[in-house]
């Protein structure tokens, strides 16, 4: 049985993902490139992981989040849904960046409005 402050994801940015298809799309020429090719980010983090590093993003207090303990009911999820992204790695064109740089990148919009 999974719950929900357990199970992990991982997140991926369109821009990174953008970065790593126009790359990929260039070496297809070679023949050697073939097969499955899986993407995804390095970091782990639960949907509570993420929240807070939201309200730290956004200079918000944390203080409200708790991590959800219950049985999430419905389908059963992976712990874990980590993808192996290491065919893509050797190529060399795997752009990801540090979940907390990115989302207070995302969300600096927001600290300039009066949302708090």
């Amino acid at each position: 049985m999974c719950e929900r402050h357990n199970n992990k994801l991982s997140h991926v940015w369109a821009s990174s993902v953008s970065h790593c298809v126009d790359s990929f799309v260039a070496l297809s020429q070679d023949s050697s490139i073939t097969g499955i090719y899986h993407w995804s980010g390095d970091e782990n983090m639960t949907k509570y992981d993420m929240a807070v590093a939201m309200a730290e993003a956004c200079g918000i207090s944390k203080e409200h989040l708790k991590p959800d303990t219950s049985d999430s009911g419905g389908t059963t999820r992976p712990y874990d849904a980590h993808l192996e992204p290491n065919k893509l790695d050797k190529l060399g064109i795997c752009h990801r960046r540090p979940f907390k740089d990115a989302i207070k990148e995302c969300l600096e919009p927001l600290r300039e409005k009066e949302y708090r």
